[in-house]
């Protein structure tokens, strides 16, 4: 186990920060000139599908299936007598 693995985003923080940063390179670049010109691309309600999982939209956290605390099996099967 990693002890010094970065702590990630979640769906919703991703989508707040991701549209932050759209409507910041949009006002930069002259595209929008006000704050309240700006379309996001993710909606309020994509976020809200984010939370309940509907729609499509999850909010797995992938980091933790790939790299957390697996578990291991071991079966053995044997099979014994009859006659051919």
């Amino acid at each position: 186990m990693n002890a010094n693995f970065p702590k990630f985003m979640n769906g919703p923080q991703f989508a707040y920060y991701y549209n932050l940063g759209d409507m910041m390179d949009k006002m930069a670049n002259g595209v929008i000139t006000d704050v309240n010109e700006y379309t996001p691309v993710f909606s309020k309600q994509n976020v809200e599908d984010m939370l309940t999982g509907s729609n499509g939209w999850g909010n797995v956290n992938y980091i933790d299936k790939v790299f957390g605390t697996g578990f291991n099996q071991k079966h053995n099967v044997s099979i014994q007598g009859g006659d051919r």
